[in-house]
């Protein structure tokens, strides 16, 4: 069933900045300062900064290079804790931060953000301990916070980092969530418009959904323009087991045929969108539309139509929302690894 709508939110975002990213987090900081007061949304945030990227400061907390838990509200920031040179690439860090700010802020729903770099090897780094997060090591903290708080599932996971809208992503975050935000090609440092969440002040009668949809719009209103190959999806995890399935059935298909199929699904790889490209191999992330990727071979070969058109239509239902730049028109809204 989908997730009641209405009711009280907790925003948790969960910044790994101990990096070059440290001033495009002070930034995003700011918008949330900008969202509206209201006692059915509370923000919180883990913020670690680094060492040598820049010593602004941000409200009364100043310049700090060590971790702080930070409660935002409207023009202003409060400092709940100092953790000191904690690792945020540490799945436990990522666990209490979870616990302790649902246990100070309980809500009907829950959302988790994490910030930085990003690909499917997970996010980070922590450059003070040379660490990030794996994508089992994310699942791990997130099933942790759930068993410890009794929360059934989080209303949604968000990865505001690059390359993380991809079918391997989804398949760790779908047990623990109900709806999954990412961006299938780089996301600028700017990164999300985090003003986006004055619509649940706004709307208090919103569902999951429907702040999904504002938040995916709100990244390709602010960003379509300067980059056209700007993409994010949201994903419905609740329908992506059935599109996994339709996946494995495809798959099943196709491997012990590979010798009559291998030269179409080539040449449709080389055809489909690719993002974060590079004529470096080193450099290249190797990630394809895999939405276009099932639908080309799909209508390439008539033996593959009807198996691979089973799992297009799965992958329609779970993707909810995809928009992009137009550079980047007729992404399907989840990518996946596939080197040529």
């Amino acid at each position: 069933a989908a997730p009641a709508a209405g009711g009280s939110w907790t925003v948790l975002i969960y910044f790994l900045a101990d990096n070059n990213l440290e001033a495009a987090a002070l930034g995003d900081l700011a918008e949330m300062v900008e969202v509206p007061v209201s006692p059915s949304l509370s923000l919180v945030a883990l913020v670690d900064r680094a060492e040598g990227f820049t010593d602004a400061a941000f409200g009364p907390i100043g310049d700090w290079e060590t971790a702080k838990v930070l409660d935002i509200a409207a023009g202003g920031v409060a400092e709940v804790a100092d953790l000191g040179e904690a690792n945020l690439g540490d799945p436990g860090v990522l666990t209490t931060f979870l616990t302790d700010g649902i246990a100070r802020h309980p809500a009907d729903h829950y959302a988790v953000v994490l910030w930085d770099h990003g690909s499917i090897a997970g996010v980070g780094g922590d450059h003070s301990h040379d660490d990030g997060l794996t994508l089992p090591e994310i699942a791990a903290a997130l099933e942790d916070a759930l068993q410890q708080t009794g929360v059934e599932r989080f209303d949604v996971v968000g990865f505001d980092a690059c390359l993380m809208g991809a079918v391997e992503v989804a398949h760790w975050m779908a047990p623990y969530a109900d709806y999954l935000i990412a961006s299938e090609n780089l996301v600028p440092n700017s990164g999300w418009d985090y003003r986006s969440l004055e619509y649940l002040v706004e709307y208090p009668a919103a569902s999951p959904e429907d702040l999904g949809r504002e938040i995916v719009a709100s990244f390709v209103t602010t960003h379509g323009e300067s980059r056209p190959n700007a993409t994010m999806s949201l994903l419905d995890l609740g329908a992506f087991g059935d599109f996994e399935a339709r996946l494995d059935d495809l798959a099943a298909f196709l491997i012990p045929r590979m010798d009559a199929f291998a030269a179409v699904i080539g040449r449709e790889r080389a055809r489909v969108i690719s993002f974060a490209s590079s004529p470096v191999p080193e450099d290249d992330p190797f990630m394809i539309d895999l939405g276009q990727l099932i639908a080309r071979i799909g209508a390439a070969d008539e033996a593959l139509t009807a198996v691979a058109g089973a799992a297009a239509d799965a992958l329609e239902t779970a993707v909810v929302m995809s928009a992009t730049g137009p550079a980047a028109a007729g992404a399907s809204g989840l990518a996946a690894y596939f080197p040529p």
